[in-house]
C-alpha cells in the first residue's frame, strides 16, 4: 500500500497539475506527502564566485514557493506534507531523494504533445520511470489550468500482459491503486490476428491452403493459451480487488491496440511494466511502453521492477 507519496515541481503550473490527483490519493491512503524542487547549483551556470552569492537565495525562495502550495493543500490531506529542495541534475536528485526516503509512489506530470515536451518535467519522467523501482503515476497536462481539487475520477484500470513474469510486476502497484480508489481492473492480452490474408480486399493466398490451416489452428491454439493465462492472472488478483476482467485483443500494433482499447472502453489508468535500460525487449516491456506514456490520454501507471525482478524474469 502507498504510504509515502512524492510530487516533483518544477515551479510551472503544468508541474502542479499532478497535485490534485496526489492530494486525492494522500487523503485516501493517510500517505505523507513530499513537495520536492530540484535545485541546479548555479555554478554551473554563471561560475563559483558570484553563484555563491546568490545559491542561498535562490534555494529560499524555491523552498517558499513550495511551502506556498504546501498550504493551499494543507486542508486537504490527513498525512504530513514535507517540502524540500535537492541540489542536483533533477533527475539524479530525485532519484536520490526517492531512495533515501522510502517513496512508494511518484505522482506527476509528464510532457504531452507540442510545446509541452520540451518542458522540465517531461525528461525528469522519463528518467525516473528508467531508473527508479517505485511506480510513477503519470499526468499529461491540459492547456488550461485546473481547479483545486479536481481530480481525474480512477474507476477503470487496464493492464497489458504479454504472458511474462516481468509485466506482471505491475499488478501489484495496479491492485494498490485499485483497492484504494474502488476501480475495477481489466487485463488484456495482445496477440496477432489469425487470419494472414485480407480476403475483402481480393488478396491471393501466398501459400497453400493446408498450411494456411495448420497457421490457423496454431493462432487458435495460441489464443485459448492467451484466455487461459488472463483467466488465471484475474484470479489472483481478485483476492485484492474484486472486480477483474480481462480480454484478448488481436492487432499487429501492440501499443496502438492498448491505446485504442483504452480510449473505446474509457480507462481511466494505464497500467505497465517497463524494463528500463538494457536487458530484456518483449512485447509490453520497453519500447511499447515508451509509445504508450506518450500516446495515452488516460492517466499511466509505470513500474520498473527492481533489479531482483529482472534477473529472474532474464
Amino acid at each position: 500500500m502507498f504510504r509515502s507519496l512524492l510530487v516533483p515541481l518544477d515551479g510551472s503550473s503544468f508541474g502542479e497539475q499532478a497535485l490534485p490527483l496526489a492530494e486525492l490519493l494522500a487523503r485516501q491512503s493517510g500517505a505523507a506527502l513530499a513537495l520536492v524542487h530540484a535545485h541546479e547549483p548555479l555554478d554551473v551556470y554563471i561560475g563559483t564566485a558570484l553563484a555563491g552569492e546568490l545559491e542561498e537565495e535562490a534555494r529560499q525562495r524555491k523552498l517558499a514557493y513550495l511551502e506556498k502550495v504546501a498550504a493551499k493543500i494543507k486542508g486537504a490531506v490527513t498525512g504530513e506534507i514535507k517540502t524540500t529542495v535537492v541540489v542536483g541534475a533533477p533527475a539524479q536528485a530525485l532519484r536520490e531523494y526517492v531512495e533515501a526516503n522510502g517513496i512508494d509512489l511518484i505522482v506527476m506530470t509528464t510532457h504531452g504533445r507540442g510545446a509541452f515536451n520540451r518542458f522540465w518535467l517531461g525528461s525528469v519522467a522519463d528518467d525516473l520511470m528508467r531508473h527508479v523501482a517505485v511506480p510513477l503515476l503519470l499526468v499529461r497536462p491540459r492547456d488550461t489550468t485546473v481547479p483545486p481539487g479536481s481530480a481525474p475520477a480512477i474507476r477503470s484500470i487496464l493492464v497489458p500482459l504479454d504472458g511474462s513474469a516481468l509485466a506482471e510486476k505491475v499488478l501489484g502497484p495496479a491492485g494498490d491503486l485499485a483497492h484504494l480508489t474502488g476501480a475495477a481492473i481489466t487485463l488484456i492480452r495482445v496477440t496477432e490476428p489469425v487470419a494472414d490474408v485480407d480476403e475483402t480486399a481480393g488478396h491471393t493466398m501466398l501459400f497453400s491452403a493446408s498450411l494456411h490451416a495448420e497457421i490457423t489452428t496454431v493462432r487458435k491454439r495460441q489464443a485459448a493459451e492467451a484466455e487461459a493465462y488472463l483467466e488465471a492472472a484475474a484470479q489472483r488478483l481478485r483476492a485484492v480487488v474484486p472486480d477483474v476482467r480481462w480480454r484478448l485483443v488481436q492487432a499487429w500494433n501492440p501499443a496502438s491496440a492498448i491505446l485504442d482499447d483504452a480510449k473505446a472502453h474509457g480507462a481511466d489508468v494505464i497500467a505497465l511494466a517497463t524494463h528500463g535500460q538494457g536487458g530484456l525487449v518483449r512485447l509490453l516491456i520497453g519500447s511499447v511502453a515508451d509509445k504508450v506514456v506518450r500516446g495515452a490520454e488516460a492517466l499511466v501507471l509505470v513500474y520498473r521492477p527492481g533489479n531482483d525482478s529482472l534477473q529472474e524474469s532474464r
